[in-house]
Formats: structure tokens, sequence, C-alpha cells
């Protein structure tokens, strides 16, 4: 939807992951047989800037991102991830910087509490 000069785009995802227990390994070890995480992502574009911000909740493991060519981590059980960023578009390029924290259970270990904070800087260009 539009607001006045800023462009509102408001998403919810809900995503189910079956782990296979056929066979399981070491990664697979102590996961459960499955996972249902729900997320919401609210992004901002005005003019050449953009803002965004997402909250995914619910246990969630392996994500699997871009078509498969991208995994989220390592064996790690998610149950909390918070993002926002900034950008900007400059002629056919859009700079970004975004900020991204996860808790998480590192597995086959069980260690708890995991913390996984990250910033990026993509640049992505558009053709």
């Amino acid at each position: 939807m539009k607001i006045d000069d800023i462009k509102v785009k408001l998403t919810s995802i809900t995503k189910y992951i079956n782990t296979d227990e056929e066979n399981l390994n070491g990664f697979t070890k102590n996961t459960e047989d499955s996972y249902l995480t729900s997320g919401l992502k609210l992004h901002l574009h005005y003019d050449t800037y953009h803002f965004g911000s997402a909250v995914y909740v619910g246990k969630r493991v392996f994500a699997i991102m871009n078509d498969g060519f991208k995994i989220q981590h390592h064996a790690m059980e998610f149950d909390r991830t918070y993002a926002v960023g900034v950008g900007k578009n400059i002629s056919d390029f859009v700079l970004r910087l975004q900020y991204i924290y996860s808790r998480a259970t590192e597995l086959p270990a069980k260690n708890e509490n995991i913390e996984v904070s990250n910033i990026r800087f993509p640049l992505n260009y558009t053709f």
C-alpha cells in the first residue's frame, strides 16, 4: 500500500520443516521431528531509501534460502530472530546495512542460548 510518498509492504511468513528421521546423522542428532515458525516483515520505501525489519518466532533448523544455494547456519536450532536494515538506491545499485540477531541451540551438542549477531553490507546490482 502507499501512504503519501511512502510505499509500505507487510509480509507474513510461515515455514514448516520436517526432518527425515530415517536418515539421522551428526547434524540432525537431537532435532525434533518437525518445526513450525512464523514471521512478520515490514518494508518501507521512500524515494531512493529503504527501511526493513523482520521478526521470526518459533523453532526452526537448517533454513534453506536462495533456491537451495544458501543455508542460514550450521547445525543450529533457532527459536527467534530479529532483523533491521536501511538501504539506498544509487543508480543501478542498492546499498544496504543490515543487523540480524538470533538465539539458538547448537546441535548436536545441545549448547543452549547461543546468540548469533550479524552485520551485513550487501550491494546489489539491478538490471
